[in-house]
């Protein structure tokens, strides 16, 4: 690629692949398995325990064990209808985990381990890439670095225990990533690395289209296209070069330069895996257009409902994904501009271009939530990775008021964290909150052993202890909330209310407003109707935060007549839409059991309503 990559860059990326840097042991190949290793007793710690599935790992994980009780791989159902809002690699994933990990007459099969262990695998290669990378970027040190932070931050901790997609898609988009900077910056290997760049974007599109073009596509769009003909400018003029391009002389050779990224027949491999799908789907269920169109396009542009949320959501939200090594994101994000690293500044301006542009483009969205920028975290970990290892591992000194100061101002921001944390903690989740206040003691404790450390100058020491104490207070929580302290035990509370009442197997239970709650399916372990199915409201509704008159006037003229008949039947609605019925409409109904919200007591509440005349 020496034609497209001006020779300013060349020059650095040289420097980058081998930097003579010294292992932390004598050899790196015991240092990646130590990392790896660390990051798999991460990764898998605890997947047993650990709080109940949520709704929408729940969809993974019954929509995987319905595919293993029969009902098929191409179209997954959740319940009785099918599920095609996304891509159906996360149900195949969790499936193939129970066929590998679960005895074969277990019934129901797909276990919450079985379930969640595709996250905690893709974690670990995750952390393998993020080495890969770093160790071409920045050398072995500090590769090693960057993998332990990789491996231990609170975005990854979190998510390596979660049945949804996320980790999967963040390994498949961090592996294209990777790809790419080894196809442009290998001078072997080429057509390789392109063959696994346009697999690896496909198969993270069958993760959760379309995702990845904004997390991938257009970050590297804007790094070939503008980045890399700004720097070179800037690069040029710094050096005085006579006759050299201007800027749009250097975008037009990086425009003619894209048919060395083997386009069309990236574009044929690429439709080759990922298209398949889609228009099977469409073959058979023709009215999903509407549905995709809801949940790909009008997501993003607002065409669903705003719900008001800023433009910089996703700044604090970058914050905790990195914990503990937040305080350090400033000069990570600073570092392509900083003197100390300008000998890496081609490798961290691509990592950041890849950090950046994907936040940007997310946060245009109107629906933000905070796992849409996890596939940020590899490469924060890579510019946080060569911050910590200068700041940890590098020869260099401290003067003791030096010392004193950073560690003192590192444990005064991180009590007043805790501070704001417990309040947080304290008004949405009363019943978390003593589990927080000893969680957030072991934290301290960790902290003062950090810093005692790192005053008497035992920087590597120091850096193992905070990983430690990271490891001990996730633990902590994680085992903590699995007492049932938030609102993902509402699920199993629920099926236990309503297998207490022995509820016949062929009486319908119907979930009133939306989709049906799929942990309480996978508790319960028997499928719930939702009053009006995905297709349904697609067609029917224009938005999904503010339901037309017409669809509410339907939704509640069904509910009544189905209350009047004499099918017995049974209907699950949040407390605030119960309460609103039996103010209007006085239903001929009544109550079977009410399950508390632990986040929003009564307006969030489950109410299991059924007929008047249904007596125990």
């Amino acid at each position: 690629m020496t034609s497209t990559i001006p020779s300013t860059i060349q020059s650095e990326s040289a420097g980058r692949i081998v930097c003579g840097e010294e292992s932390w042991t004598r050899s790196p190949q015991v240092d990646l398995l130590c990392v790896l290793v660390f990051a798999g007793f991460l990764a898998l710690w605890g997947l047993e325990g650990g709080p109940p599935l949520s709704d929408h790992e729940a969809i993974v994980a019954q929509g995987a064990r319905q595919i293993r009780q029969g009902d098929g791989w191409l179209i997954p159902k959740v319940g009785d209808h099918p599920f095609v809002r996304k891509p159906p690699l996360a149900f195949w994933l969790a499936a193939l985990s129970s066929y590998l990990v679960e005895d074969p007459r277990l019934t129901p099969p797909v276990t919450e381990f079985a379930a969640r262990l595709p996250s905690s695998v893709a974690a670990i290669l995750t952390t393998l890439l993020v080495y890969l990378l770093g160790s071409s970027m920045f050398g072995h040190r500090t590769a090693v670095t960057s993998a332990l932070v990789s491996a231990s931050c609170a975005g990854t901790l979190y998510f390596s225990h979660n049945a949804q997609v996320e980790m999967v898609l963040t390994f498949l988009m961090t592996l294209a990533v990777a790809a790419f900077w080894f196809a442009t910056y290998r001078t072997t290997g080429g057509r390789w690395w392109w063959v696994l760049f346009y697999a690896s974007l496909a198969l993270a599109m069958l993760a959760k289209a379309p995702q990845p073009i904004g997390a991938v596509a257009l970050p590297l769009a804007c790094w070939w296209l503008l980045v890399i003909p700004l720097w070179s400018l800037r690069s040029s003029s710094q050096e005085s070069t006579e006759s050299a391009p201007g800027l749009w002389r250097r975008f037009v050779i990086q425009v003619r330069a894209i048919r060395e990224l083997r386009p069309i027949f990236g574009m044929v491999l690429f439709l080759l895996i990922f298209l398949p799908w889609p228009l099977y789907v469409y073959s058979q269920l023709r009215q999903v257009t509407d549905l995709w169109e809801i949940e790909f396009i009008d997501r993003y542009t607002g065409e669903m409902g705003r719900e008001g949320i800023p433009y910089f959501y996703y700044l604090p939200v970058l914050v905790g994904l990195v914990i503990p090594f937040s305080l350090s994101l400033p000069e990570a994000f600073a570092a392509p501009f900083v003197k100390t690293y300008r000998r890496h500044r081609t490798a961290l301006l691509f990592v950041l271009t890849w950090v950046v542009v994907q936040v940007v483009f997310f946060s245009f969205s109107a629906f933000k939530r905070p796992r849409y920028i996890l596939g940020a975290l590899p490469g924060l970990s890579l510019l946080l990775g060569i911050v910590i290892d200068h700041l940890f591992m590098s020869a260099r000194t401290f003067s003791r008021g030096t010392l004193r100061m950073i560690t003192i101002s590192i444990l005064l921001v991180s009590a007043v964290a805790f501070v704001i944390g417990g309040y947080y903690v304290f008004t949405r989740f009363p019943d978390a909150f003593w589990l927080y206040v000893r969680g957030a003691v072991l934290c301290a404790a960790g902290l003062v052993a950090v810093a005692i450390l790192f005053l008497q100058a035992r920087r590597l020491l120091s850096f193992c202890a905070l990983l430690a104490a990271t490891a001990a207070v996730f633990g902590w929580c994680w085992f903590g909330l699995g007492q049932g302290v938030t609102d993902q035990s509402m699920a199993r509370d629920t099926a236990d209310a309503l297998s207490a009442h022995r509820i016949d197997a062929k009486d319908p239970i119907t979930w009133v407003r939306g989709r049906p709650d799929a942990a309480l399916m996978y508790y319960l372990q028997r499928p719930i109707d939702p009053l009006f199915t995905d297709l349904e409201l697609a067609a029917m509704r224009g938005d999904r935060l503010e339901l037309p008159p017409e669809l509410i006037e339907k939704s509640v003229s069904r509910l009544l007549a189905r209350l009047s008949s004499e099918k017995r039947e049974y209907f699950i609605l949040r407390g605030s839409d119960w309460d609103a019925l039996i103010s209007v409409f006085k239903p001929p109904a009544r109550i079977l059991t009410r399950v508390r919200s632990a986040e929003n007591p009564g307006p969030d509440d489950w109410v299991v309503i059924t007929n008047e005349w249904n007596m125990p």
